[in-house]
């Protein structure tokens, strides 16, 4: 996932270096420009193998990964601004530890993709978790949320909502924190350069 691709020249849509290449020969296909960060095909293959090794659901299509590498440099800009984003060596190393199998991918690409999602979770933790929940709304999302979906699954008995509180809580936050990311994501992107190749 690189953060910056130079080109030395190219034809809207391709990427083609100086020497003519052999008839027929694609090198990378431009996907997005976001302000001047270019997005690629080349960059979605590398999304979608990195998403297994760090276990992630795989994505519905390749539109998914491009709205997602989009969201990803608009978050990594503002990272630079919150130093206490940076996890620790202990963090870094236990997180890499987990990993099993990189699929090929180069080690350093690895790491450096485990570090950007260490600092985003750290970067959100810090911006958008810092929430107040009430008892009404964990009371509601326990009725609405989770009740419904534990009778769904033929859950018996349906725990108690003070036997799970904590757990109803957690999920009150992220889901607040998720809108909220939404939200500031979609301001960001309305006072961004953001161009889409079909």
């Amino acid at each position: 996932m690189p953060f910056a691709i130079v080109l030395l020249l190219f034809v809207p849509g391709w990427i083609q270096e100086p020497s003519r290449p052999e008839q027929g020969q694609i090198l990378d296909r431009i996907l997005a420009v976001v302000d001047s960060y270019i997005i690629t095909v080349s960059d979605i293959r590398t999304e979608k193998v990195m998403r297994e090794v760090l276990g992630e659901p795989a994505p519905k299509d390749d539109r998914e990964v491009l709205d997602e590498l989009i969201d990803q440099h608009l978050i990594r800009a503002q990272l630079d601004r919150y130093p206490r984003a940076e996890p620790s060596d202990a963090e870094l190393d236990e997180a890499l530890s987990q990993i099993k199998d990189i699929r090929g991918l180069p080690p350093e690409a690895v790491r450096a993709a485990v570090r950007d999602h260490l600092r985003v979770q750290h970067f959100f933790a810090e911006k958008f978790e810092q929430f107040t929940v009430t008892d009404d709304e964990i009371q509601k999302y326990y009725d609405e949320v989770f009740v419904p979906a534990a009778r769904a699954h033929n859950l018996t008995p349906i725990p108690a909502l003070a036997e799970i509180r904590g757990d109803v809580l957690r999920k009150v936050v992220q889901e607040k924190s998720a809108a909220e990311v939404k939200k500031w994501l979609d301001q960001t992107k309305r006072t961004t350069k953001i161009e889409i190749f079909n």
